[in-house]
């Protein structure tokens, strides 16, 4: 369902439930709430460890009638913008 380099997460697959991940040198817990294909909502929760940059990488079904999909790339930060004094 997951797959991992560095510091990217590959979400390669759609179905409910939570996995904890070692990404980089910090643990990632993604939970996912699903009844794909039944319909086409997925809800994903992404819970870092500790504040960092990391990426996203998620492989969509182009559809029943073919084997292609789509990807996307979504970079995160967990960091805190530094206030101005």
């Amino acid at each position: 369902m997951y797959a991992q380099q560095g510091d990217t997460l590959y979400v390669n697959l759609f179905a409910a439930g939570t996995s904890d991940i070692t990404l980089g040198n910090r643990r990632v817990s993604i939970a996912q709430q699903t009844r794909y294909p039944w319909d086409g909502a997925v809800k994903m929760t992404v819970k870092p460890q500790r504040a960092g940059d990391f990426t996203i990488k998620v492989d969509f079904p182009a559809g029943p009638a073919t084997s292609r999909c789509q990807a996307i790339s979504i970079a995160f930060s967990t960091r805190q913008p530094k206030r101005r004094s």
